[in-house]
């Protein structure tokens, strides 16, 4: 694999190389031995905590003792996403980037480049002989993407001399983040029993697919479709007509991104068939109608399946589907002191539906800039689901990061980027999950900002990166670590 990108020189060199390196959360151990071995070949003092994050550590440059230590950051893992049709070994296979014009994308799988860009312009710092900077600690943590568990996990000693932080996990290169929302995840489990259907019933699968999907946080405001929700409305539909037997239902996949497909197997009566695809015809025209322009490519198919035999009993059927007909999703409040940003959402982000131990689970994200609103949406989604008689459960809970706008590295960050580009950059908060807000409990003298080069389409195969943004966002860091004095 290579891009035949060449400036930054060595950001794209370093790029090419995490493509073929297999790193989802969890499975970390390959890309942290590659750094591991790079800084032992450079002579680079290193250090690991007893979770796998790793950092590295270049003393300051001849001339530069004088300069304020700076800690860069990224995570190493990646979102593993892929089409459904496609074949791809998360494991072992190189992501299938390749340049269009003026982006690398990939073909039928997540690119990676969140955060492996990240990663990528941090190994060109510690590489790089010629450009002169103070102390350089470079941070890599691991199992971001499920539920920041690296950063939450982190032995605080890995932060000790340093009060400055970068940040490099933001997806727009005119923007500085200084804040990010918290977040929480509310999962329900289905306790169901199985029934047997009546031998004369038809069977269907119900599919749900073509979307855009995108970050819960970053892309919650789009109005994309939520394919779990698409699909529930169908069968919620149907159900206030009639009974009829719900065989599986699974959907979506990580917790923070919008589910992109979904399906369902439903048995049911031959005579209802044709009141059946009333209602689906019926709906296929009304929701492409509402979604044309925010999720075009959605498809609602409906074909003959085999028969299995068993169903869930008709009562967990009728929770289940009430339930994410109730259940808040999407955008819940907008900042009123922030202007443009979402203070409040929530994703219904999987239902994952075993038969072998007869549950089924749904998990969904809240995440909010203020930390009552956070608790307040929770209790919201465990009163709903408890009332559809699920048991709650509330995971991966995390604090947002509140805004400096005195900040130092924020001023000098400021400065640099006028004077390189003739313009002011936007400075504002996130609505996605930083590492930045628990790094900051962990040593509270952190002085942080994030920024990134631009990437699209972030947890989906339609991740797109920016190539002339990498190079901004080099030149930017170097010019920013070249203030440090």
């Amino acid at each position: 694999m290579n891009l035949n990108l060449h400036n930054p020189e060595g950001v794209w060199n370093f790029f090419n190389t995490i493509l073929t390196i297999p790193r989802a959360s969890g499975n970390e151990k390959r890309i942290i031995d590659f750094i591991k071995k790079f800084a032992s070949d450079r002579k680079l003092f290193t250090k690991s905590d007893n979770t796998g994050n790793l950092l590295v550590i270049k003393e300051a440059s001849a001339g530069c003792q004088d300069y304020r230590p700076v800690m860069l950051q990224a995570h190493v893992d990646m979102v593993c996403e892929k089409d459904k049709d496609f074949e791809f070994d998360f494991s072992k296979d190189t992501i299938p980037a390749y340049v269009d014009g003026d982006f690398v994308k990939t073909r039928g799988t997540t690119l990676g480049a969140d955060d492996g860009i990240g990663v990528a312009v941090m190994l060109a710092v510690l590489d790089s002989k010629e450009l002169k900077f103070g102390k350089i600690g470079c941070l890599f943590t691991v199992s971001e993407e499920v539920g920041l568990i690296g950063a939450k996990r982190l032995d605080k000693s890995l932060l000790d001399g340093f009060d400055t932080l970068i940040n490099l996990d933001s997806e727009e290169s005119n923007i500085f983040y200084i804040g990010c929302a918290g977040g929480e995840g509310t999962n329900a489990d289905f306790n169901y029993e199985k029934i047997q259907v009546n031998d004369n019933y038809i069977y269907k699968k119900i599919t749900v697919s073509g979307l855009l999907g995108g970050h819960s946080g970053g892309d919650i405001h789009k109005k994309r479709c939520n394919a779990i929700l698409i699909l529930n409305r169908l069968l919620w539909l149907f159900q206030k007509k009639t009974d009829f037997c719900l065989v599986s239902f699974n959907g979506g996949g990580l917790r923070n991104a919008i589910p992109r497909d979904a399906e369902a197997v439903i048995a049911f009566a031959p005579e209802l068939e044709e009141s059946f695809y009333k209602i689906y015809n019926y709906y296929l025209i009304d929701t492409k109608g509402i979604f044309a322009e925010s999720d075009p490519g959605l498809t609602i198919s409906v074909t003959d399946t085999d028969k299995t035999g068993t169903c869930i009993d008709h009562a967990t059927r009728r929770n289940l589907i009430c339930t994410l007909r109730g259940v808040p999703n999407g955008v819940i409040e907008m900042s009123e002191s922030i202007p443009g940003i979402v203070e409040t959402s929530t994703n219904v982000a999987s239902v994952k539906f075993a038969q072998s131990s007869n549950k089924i689970q749904v998990v969904t994200t809240q995440r909010s800039l203020l930390e009552l609103e956070k608790a307040l949406i929770c209790e919201k989604i465990e009163t709903i689901f408890t009332m559809g008689q699920a048991n709650v459960v509330h995971t991966n809970n995390y604090p947002g990061w509140s805004p400096n706008v005195d900040s130092n590295i924020l001023k000098i960050a400021k400065f640099s980027y006028k004077r390189l580009f003739g313009e002011e950059p936007i400075v504002t908060s996130i609505h996605a999950g930083l590492e930045c807000g628990i790094l900051k409990n962990k040593n509270t003298a952190l002085d942080m900002i994030s920024l990134g080069p631009t990437i699209t389409g972030v947890h989906s195969p339609s991740e797109t990166l920016d190539i002339k943004s990498v190079e901004k966002i080099w030149t930017l860091l170097v010019a920013i670590l070249r203030e440090m004095k």
